[in-house]
């Protein structure tokens, strides 16, 4: 028997406020993860470092054997101490010696020196001189490309030796490889790029950007986190093969239209990361410079 149209029409109506009704609860639920996640699994991560320290047995057995041996070995030096201090024969007691002499001779039990004159000692001794040791300032003049390079590296058919470039934030959860190339936004969608206005890297300042929100919060290329960075955090930067450390020295947020942001240094060795803010907006940017250190 077929149901009356109202009867249908009511039915398809249910279904669609459930469809509707279960779509924005998993929003929800992404959105919560998102928010609570990072700290849950900072909790969980401590929680679980402190269980495994407590549960730790720091103790540990003494082989029986090693320690019997020992206790027999000292027992028989000290029986073959005794047997000989017994079978020495007894010496007249030695004449009385001047307390000069005496002074002297306890002196030099006590530091086991022999003794000499005075004025055989010499004093003075030569001090190395000590040198303040820098880092191998080693720099990549072919690293960045050029804009010639840049305008070749988009046509297929030239062959361009490119360098391979990445970058690691530790604290900002951050480990991404670094792109060169005109064609920005395509870039960014697969890590870092970096800004043709760049300098010589290792030698210059260099400036690449990234995305805040197109990875999420758990992808290493996301700077999702960037904002946690503070003065004094580390930043590597590794180019075919060689790892380079910087210090961060500073952070500033600035609005997106500022052209302080892309003012750079083409004589300090630098490394300038930016990316969007606050985080579910385009209005500012934030900026951490870090200074080469190794």
């Amino acid at each position: 028997m077929e149901a009356p149209k109202e009867e249908r029409s009511t039915m398809v109506i249910l279904v669609g406020i459930v469809l509707v009704c279960a779509v924005m609860l998993l929003a929800l639920v992404k959105n919560i993860l998102d928010t609570v996640g990072p700290a849950l699994n900072e909790v969980l991560s401590k929680t679980t470092y402190l269980f495994k320290v407590s549960s730790t047995d720091y103790n540990f057995d003494v082989d029986a054997d090693v320690s019997g041996d020992s206790m027999s070995n000292n027992d028989a030096l000290q029986d073959a101490s005794k047997a000989k201090a017994d079978n020495t024969p007894k010496q007249d007691k030695p004449p009385a010696k001047s307390d000069e002499n005496k002074d002297g001779e306890k002196s030099n039990q006590s530091t086991g020196l022999v003794a000499s004159s005075s004025s055989d000692l010499n004093y003075n001794f030569v001090i190395p001189e000590i040198r303040k040791v820098e880092y191998d300032k080693k720099y990549f003049p072919d690293a960045i490309l050029d804009d010639a390079k840049l305008l070749a590296l988009a046509n297929p058919s030239k062959a361009i030796n490119v360098s391979d470039i990445s970058i690691s934030i530790p604290k900002a959860r951050i480990s991404s490889p670094a792109y060169q190339g005109y064609n920005s936004e395509e870039l960014l969608n697969k890590g870092f790029w970096i800004s043709p206005t760049s300098h010589t890297l290792g030698k210059g300042e260099v400036v690449m950007l990234c995305h805040r929100r197109h990875f999420g919060p758990y992808d290493p290329r996301s700077c999702w986190y960037l904002d946690s960075v503070k003065k004094g955090d580390d930043v590597f930067v590794r180019v075919d093969g060689v790892e380079l450390k910087y210090k961060v020295v500073g952070t500033n947020i600035f609005s997106a239209e500022d052209p302080l942001i892309y003012s750079i240094s083409p004589n300090e060795d630098l490394i300038k990361i930016v990316t969007c803010h606050p985080l579910y907006s385009n209005a500012q940017r934030f900026v951490v410079l870090a200074k080469r250190v190794k």
